[in-house]
């Protein structure tokens, strides 16, 4: 995964139900959510050779404790564009993804896969 970028979508624009905060998030003041998932962002991103969309998505989401609020459509092949959502704090630390790449590799030392975070090339 690479070229993470923040995206704005129209949707957001709608200022009866979305209000800017920073940095490209948004908040939800038309939602009622008893969690605090109300706060959102638009992002896209390229996938690497060999990647599919569910793999390092899912761990990122995972590590970041953001999920998917809507999948968007993109005419554009490779290039993925998501709305995500979660609490404010998480939304701010998923935005030190913003211009990496993101992948995972096999651990030398022992079983299962770890994810790399490093500067997109």
């Amino acid at each position: 995964m690479k070229n993470i970028k923040i995206i704005k979508l129209q949707k957001h624009e709608d200022s009866s139900k979305f209000k800017f905060v920073e940095n490209g998030i948004i908040e939800a003041i038309a939602e009622d959510s008893k969690w605090d998932d109300h706060f959102k962002i638009g992002i896209s991103f390229e996938l690497e050779k060999g990647e599919d969309s569910q793999n390092p998505l899912e761990y990122i989401l995972d590590r970041y404790s953001v999920h998917v609020s809507e999948f968007l459509d993109n005419p554009s092949v490779g290039v993925y564009e998501l709305e995500l959502a979660g609490g404010k704090k998480n939304i701010q630390k998923f935005l030190g993804l913003i211009g990496k790449r993101v992948y995972e590799r096999p651990y030398t030392d022992r079983k299962g896969i770890e994810l790399v975070i490093e500067d997109d090339i």
